[in-house]
Parts: C-alpha cells; sequence; structure tokens
C-alpha cells in the first residue's frame, strides 16, 4: 500500500479498527441482551406446586395467614430491583471503544493523507527530473549543432580542384573553426584548455603519455617531447576533465 514498500503501520491500523468495531458489536449485543431481561412482564416465574402429603406422614400443620403472607416470595419488579444493573458500565466501555475507533480512523486519515502528498510529491520530482535533462541535452545539443555547421561551412569551402584555391586561407579557416569551438568551452562550460611545452616536467595527473622516446641525456628524462592533443581543465573546481596527450622522454638504461 506504501509508495516505496509496504506499508505496514496502516495494514495494521485497518486491522486494529475492524477488531475494535467486533468488540462494540459484542457490548451493542450485551447491552441488549440486559435491557430484555429488565422488562418484568416479559418473564414470569412458574409458581412451584403444593407437594401432597405422604400417607406415611402427618399432615402439614396449619400456619397462622399472617405467616403464609410473610413467606410470599417477592414480585417480579422486587426482584428486578435486586438484580445488579451493568447498563452503564457496559456504556462506558462502548464510549471508550468509540472513541478508540475515532482516534484510529483519525490516524488512518493522516497516513492516508500523508502517502499520497509523498507520491503527488515523488510525480512532481520525476517531471522536474526529466524537464532538466531535456534541458541539459538540448543545451548540448545546440552547441553540438553549431560546430557541425560550423565544419559544414568550412567542409563547402574546401575544394582542392579549385584552381582558385588557397591552401593557406584553408588553413586560417579551420583554425578559425577550432579557435571557435575552444571558446564555446570556455564560455558556456568553464572548461579551459591547456598546452604543455616541450621540455616541461611530466605530471601524470595532468599529461597522458601516449608514445616515450629513450634518451641518454638525464635533463630530458621525464618531460616532455611533444603535446599531440591539448588537455581541459575545469576552471570552477580545478580538476582535469582530460590529460593532455603527450610524447614523453624516458632515460634509456
Amino acid at each position: 500500500m506504501g509508495l516505496f514498500s509496504p506499508n505496514d503501520e496502516l495494514t495494521n491500523l485497518k486491522e486494529d479498527v475492524s477488531a475494535i468495531k467486533k468488540q462494540v458489536a459484542e457490548l451493542l449485543a450485551e447491552v441488549q441482551s440486559l435491557r430484555a431481561a429488565g422488562h418484568p412482564a416479559d418473564t414470569q416465574p412458574a409458581t412451584p406446586a403444593t407437594p401432597e402429603p405422604s400417607p406415611q406422614t402427618s399432615a402439614p400443620e396449619e400456619k397462622p395467614a399472617d405467616a403464609v403472607a410473610e413467606e410470599k416470595p417477592a414480585d417480579n419488579a422486587s426482584a428486578a430491583e435486586e438484580k445488579p444493573d451493568n447498563t452503564e458500565a457496559v456504556m462506558k466501555s462502548l464510549t471508550e471503544m468509540k472513541g478508540s475507533i475515532d482516534g484510529l480512523a483519525e490516524k488512518i486519515d493522516t497516513a492516508v493523507y500523508q502517502e499520497k502528498l509523498i507520491r503527488d510529491l515523488h510525480d512532481e520530482l520525476q517531471k522536474m527530473r526529466a524537464g532538466l535533462i531535456t534541458d541539459i541535452k538540448r543545451g548540448y545539443a545546440l552547441n553540438i549543432i553549431s560546430i557541425y555547421e560550423r565544419m559544414a561551412q568550412t567542409s563547402a569551402r574546401f575544394n582542392p580542384s579549385d584552381e582558385a584555391f588557397d591552401a593557406e586561407a584553408m588553413k586560417k579557416l579551420v583554425d578559425g573553426g577550432m579557435l571557435y569551438v575552444k571558446d564555446m568551452l570556455e564560455d558556456e562550460y568553464s572548461l579551459t584548455a591547456f598546452a604543455p611545452e616541450p621540455g616541461s616536467p611530466y605530471k601524470p595527473k595532468e599529461h597522458k603519455a601516449i608514445r616515450v622516446i629513450d634518451t641518454t641525456e638525464e635533463e630530458k628524462a621525464n618531460t616532455v617531447s611533444e603535446c599531440i592533443a591539448e588537455g581541459f581543465r575545469d576552471d570552477e573546481s580545478g580538476r582535469i576533465i582530460r590529460p593532455a596527450r603527450i610524447v614523453v622522454y624516458r632515460l634509456k638504461q
């Protein structure tokens, strides 16, 4: 019944309510029974028959009329008055049970409301997450499309068979495209390109050695011979997003 796991609390509360309702029904039946027993008109005790004298026994001694009147059993009304009345106690128990049921019902309503609130918040977060991912993807996609358009323009102007083809102008056009991409990475994503100079120390955290060149000169050992591809660093955190690809010198034994 719960959103992420079975909600035992709601189940237990419903079971408690069912048990209390059963108890209340039993108490109500008991109250009705007690009230029915309290009406003298409904029940009249049977008059016991007078036993006949036995032949071996003498006739019973006659008693005065006053004595007979004194031994006359009390009427049904007097017996009903002497019988203890438990109606008040039962009604009190019923009232307590009703209060317990009302309290449990309120708890169940609260739990159901909380579960609905959590479910609604979960659905809302899922929608926000989907929208956030879409917005992020859209930003990346637009930048990639912009780079694609720039490369398409460069390709349209690249025609080696043309007599007016200028290789130097073409190189400038490609360099301009690279500069455009580099500026986009810096402005949009705070990523700065870096290229280690030849002869600078080799730094394993910032450089990735693509190739190794042996050298007998100790001063060149563990230094950069050539930078093949620039690396990129996050300006905000200082982390290396991609190490620079380099060729490194290694001291020959």
